[in-house]
């Protein structure tokens, strides 16, 4: 269900857009679609519809009757996914909302279908309707103040190839003029290509206070295994707990996050940190959010590099049809603990670009591009000269939902790091293919 939640907007938007840019209509099909959910035999109309998917979703009639034969037939969510097309391009058709709460209130999701219904009221429907969703409120309302806990678990395994699993410069030697000259480096500080294994596992548990509110904790590990540099397999541990508040359009979450990472078996890294962030949420239109978020860095064996940090940024989310669009640009700043390693503090800032969109009715696709700029707080010692490093990063995936629980992916990304001090030079590319279960 997670993933669903992520994918399922993006899916809407393209199929969509191919719509709207002249996606062929098949008017007889449609008929046979309408005559069948209306005589309720929802089996024989959802696999007539099932097969027409790739040429019609996003043609308003098609999805509405494909989202009645699917409910029919208990697959809420392949509805919901066909129900938020059709209110992307008629916005004022309260029948597909009625149903798209129909379709949240089976997958569970109940402050959307709660919005959904309010909306539907809103609208001064018939007196038959009005008690209808009258009643669907108050099971909802129920449901939502009885202080609900909601668990929820996936499980993951993939397996790729990295082209410099230890982050490291690829040339042989560097020049460290305090040694007055070049020094020669040792295999293990050069980049090493290796493949790796890795299995994951994760589990949320979210507690209702009431129909705005909820509390919620998140754990996840992820064991990454290479072939043949042990000295670099890592293990790395997140949990994340915190208090998540609904007001109107605005969402309001407080996060406490807690990470570690180990190599090879010992611990390298440990950081905390308390955020706030403020999301709009507007349904078919541009979606603002910013954040913030302050904490520490400790490394147990490298102390002098210990820190305190703190970054800040701001997004925007817009829905083009079909497509999904996101720009975030952030701002931070990482302070060394020890005034003498005052060097190993820093400020950066950056942007990233992500777009979603919908391959077929259960493929999707996401790609993202980004850049950062970092200047370090004083001369590194070593080299007498300030840090500074220009990053470029990106990433693209293929998912693959093959049933209501199971994913299939493909992902792969590029990192590349330039630097005025050659021994933080490098370039990295890690492609995998994974499959995820949601519990």
């Amino acid at each position: 269900m997670f993933w669903f939640r992520i994918f399922r907007p993006a899916a809407a938007f393209l199929a969509l857009l191919l719509a709207v840019t002249g996606a062929p209509r098949a008017d007889e099909s449609t008929e046979t679609l309408r005559r069948l959910t209306s005589q309720q035999d929802f089996r024989a109309a959802y696999d007539l519809a099932a097969g027409l998917v790739p040429e019609l979703a996003g043609e308003p009639d098609f999805d509405f009757h494909f989202a009645l034969a699917a409910l029919g037939i208990g697959r809420a969510g392949e509805a919901a996914l066909a129900l938020e097309r059709v209110l992307m391009s008629q916005p004022s058709n309260e029948r597909a909302r009625l149903e798209l709460g129909r379709a949240y209130l089976a997958l569970g999701e109940y402050g959307n279908a709660k919005r959904s219904f309010e909306r539907v009221l809103a609208a001064n429907p018939p007196p038959n309707v009005r008690t209808r969703v009258e009643n669907l409120l108050v099971f909802i309302e129920k449901q939502l103040t009885r202080g609900r806990w909601r668990p929820s678990a996936w499980g993951s395994a993939s397996a790729g190839y990295d082209s410099n699993v230890n982050a490291a410069t690829d040339v042989a030697s560097v020049s460290v003029p305090a040694l007055g000259g070049n020094v020669a480096l040792n295999p293990s500080s050069r980049e090493i290509e290796d493949g790796f294994t890795e299995l994951a596992a994760g589990g949320e548990l979210k507690y209702q206070v009431n129909q705005q509110a909820f509390g919620f904790g998140a754990m996840s590990v992820r064991d990454r295994n290479n072939f043949d540099t042990d000295a670099f397999d890592t293990v790395v541990a997140s949990a994340q707990f915190g208090w998540d508040q609904m007001r109107q359009d605005d969402r309001w979450r407080i996060p406490v996050s807690v990470d570690g990472l180990w190599l090879d078996g010992e611990r390298y890294r440990e950081s905390a940190g308390l955020g706030l962030e403020w999301n709009r949420e507007r349904e078919g239109r541009s979606a603002p959010g910013v954040f913030v978020q302050g904490g520490v860095i400790s490394y147990p064996t490298q102390a002098q590099r210990d820190a305190r940090y703190w970054t800040a940024g701001a997004g925007l989310t817009k829905r083009f049809a079909a497509r999904l669009l996101g720009l975030n640009v952030y701002y931070g700043d990482e302070t060394a603990e020890d005034s003498a390693a005052a060097y190993n503090g820093r400020r950066y800032g950056g942007a990233r670009v992500i777009g979603q969109w919908s391959v077929t009715q259960r493929m999707t696709a996401v790609a993202q591009i980004g850049a950062q700029e970092s200047e370090y707080d004083a001369a590194d010692p070593v080299f007498a000269k300030v840090r500074r490093e220009s990053m470029t990063h990106g990433a693209i995936g293929l998912a693959w939902r093959s049933s209501g629980r199971l994913t299939w992916r493909l992902d792969g990304s590029f990192i590349a790091n330039d630097s005025n001090l050659e021994l933080y030079e490098y370039s990295r590319s890690v492609i995998s293919g994974s499959v995820n279960y949601a519990f």
